[in-house]
């Protein structure tokens, strides 16, 4: 597998490659801020890209004007991947390159192929604290922050770091690319549809879909509303309404509810990307009228913050929600 971009091909390394890997991956200003040990010889450099850089999605990053390798970039099945449609991705640059764009140039090629061609649903991403570059590299790309780890082994170099974890969802990926929407139950479909002004078209197709909740579409349609989101909130913001519990708004058979709520438990340990919850703002208080299920699931998941959709129909409690909680609309 070859891929292009204007200034970059990105194909397989051979071991011929060795000379020019090892002029950047002996820099100690390349490696270990990646979490792997400087080359220490054009023979080092050789047998690591017959060992480790010859996996079916790892490319050397070639200068097209020179035909040589200045980096490497590729996709691998990690401990964040936990189903087969998702892969991690990794790079590294020579450093003469830096500050040229490059990288970023090459991961967008790659992310291209990895939701296009391999039918990925999800790219995740990470960098040790204080990797700068490479957190703007992700920016860039448009990967989304998700969780920090504060004891990440670094078992090439017998450490242990601080690593970031960031991530990005194939609906995600279409609405940064222009690509058309393509409705799904998930917060990257969600998401993709507010990038294009159209989230009350997927509130009211994600409600009136069978099983759902046809009732509040209807509700909702009834007034004329402010929709916000998704937007990540703290989970311990809200409080379920529905639930097998005596004194519940909306009380449900126990074992009905057991069922859904472990698997969404199950779900969320896969990585899946659930909907967004649709929760209500009045007069200070939350609601939430769709998602109490997945509430319930996450908390047990030991998840402290999810996407929701805030709506809200008077114009005062719009205004005190922004003053209040406008840190966490993007």
């Amino acid at each position: 597998m070859m891929l292009t971009t204007d200034r970059l091909i990105l194909r397989p390394w051979k071991e011929e490659d060795a000379e020019e890997c090892y002029r950047y991956a002996k820099d100690p200003l390349v490696g270990p801020a990646a979490g792997w040990p400087v080359h220490t010889s054009i023979e080092n450099s050789r047998q690591i890209i017959k060992e480790v850089l010859s996996g079916p999605e790892t490319y050397a990053i070639v200068l097209k004007k020179t035909g040589l390798p200045i980096g490497c970039i590729g996709l691998d099945h990690t401990d964040l991947t936990k189903e087969p449609d998702q892969a991690e991705l990794g790079y590294w640059l020579g450093v003469p390159y830096w500050g040229q764009g490059l990288m970023p140039e090459a991961g967008a090629e790659v992310l291209r192929h990895a939701f296009e061609d391999l039918g990925l649903t999800k790219v995740w991403c990470c960098y040790y604290d204080g990797n700068e570059k490479s957190k703007r590299v992700q920016q860039k790309l448009g990967f989304h922050y998700q969780f920090t780890r504060d004891k990440t082994p670094v078992p090439l170099l017998g450490e242990v770091r601080i690593s970031h974890v960031n991530c990005m969802t194939r609906g995600e990926w279409m609405a940064g690319a222009g690509k058309d929407l393509v409705y799904e139950d998930t917060s990257a479909s969600a998401l993709a549809y507010a990038a294009k002004g159209k989230l009350e078209e997927w509130i009211h197709t994600y409600l009136t879909k069978e099983g759902h909740n046809q009732a509040f579409s209807d509700g909702l349609k009834l007034e004329k509303r402010y929709y916000l989101g998704p937007m990540i909130m703290p989970l311990s913001l809200f409080v379920r309404c529905c639930g097998p519990e005596p004194g519940m708004k909306w009380q449900v058979d126990e074992e009905g509810f057991e069922k859904r709520v472990n698997e969404l438990v199950q779900r969320i340990g896969e990585g899946r990307d659930l909907p967004p919850m649709m929760v209500s703002y009045q007069k200070g208080r939350f609601e939430v009228n769709d998602g109490n299920h997945r509430l319930e699931a996450y908390g047990r998941a030991g998840v402290d913050r999810a996407y929701v959709i805030i709506w809200i129909t008077d114009p005062e409690d719009y205004k005190d929600f922004c003053r209040t909680y406008g840190a966490y609309i993007k």
